[in-house]
């Protein structure tokens, strides 16, 4: 069953969960280098500290 995605605020919410509060760290990379591609070098730069920063906090790839 397909659902939206979920905030921090719903109570099915589940950070470490695969379709319940994942990050997606390849859709994400792919997004940031579309970014790059046409210029938004700060947009990019902001998903990919991200994307760290949920490395860090999992200590591991993000979910």
């Amino acid at each position: 069953m397909w659902r939206p995605n979920l905030g921090t605020d719903m109570g099915a919410y589940n950070p470490a969960s695969y379709h319940n509060g994942s990050v997606w760290p390849h859709d994400n990379a792919i997004i940031a280098a579309g970014l790059l591609r046409y210029g938004f070098v700060g947009e990019a730069q902001l998903i990919s500290t991200a994307l760290l920063e949920a490395a860090e906090f999992f200590r591991r790839p993000p979910p």
